[in-house]
């Protein structure tokens, strides 16, 4: 859990889905972790969130 509260990707995909609440409903596996929480409050990178985005919406493919 650790390593994936620090990963950039993860810390930018929970901040992407707490700002988005139709998407919270589509990602399921969001951790909830303090540790995480405290994360969300840093800046993220464009290309980070572009690359979140590509994820979560290939997941989104993948359920239906």
């Amino acid at each position: 859990m650790n390593r994936l509260a620090s990963n950039p990707v993860i810390q930018n995909g929970i901040k992407i889905v707490k700002e988005n609440p139709e998407m919270m409903k589509k990602v399921k596996s969001l951790p909830k972790d303090p540790r995480v929480i405290k994360f969300l409050q840093k800046p993220s990178s464009t290309k980070t969130v572009r690359m979140v985005h590509r994820t979560v919406s290939s997941r989104q493919k993948d359920e239906e």
